[in-house]
């Protein structure tokens, strides 16, 4: 059940998946509001189509936003350790 708290959460997530209407296909629109405590920490939105070509270390590049962000973040330790523990989601 969603509580009524959310709510304004969920609309503010559709919104901004709508930002990546031209620009992600073929990928879904996808928007992403963080809140802790109810205070809104991140949000973000599906911008670009994936590009496998580059073959990016997606641990590697989430270290170096960790350490040489002007943001500091605990989403960012997380994203870290989430792909330093489960190599399949690289």
């Amino acid at each position: 059940m969603i509580d009524d708290a959310d709510r304004p959460l969920l609309a503010r997530a559709l919104e901004l998946a709508e930002r990546g209407a031209r620009t992600a296909a073929p990928n879904p629109l996808v928007g992403c509001v963080i809140a802790r405590h109810g205070t809104v920490v991140a949000e973000g939105f599906h911008v670009l189509e994936a590009k496998r070509q580059f073959d990016l270390d997606l641990d590697q590049v989430a270290r170096i936003w960790q350490h040489g962000s002007v943001v500091r973040s605990w989403l960012l330790d997380l994203t870290a350790d989430v792909l330093d523990a489960n190599p399949s989601l690289h």
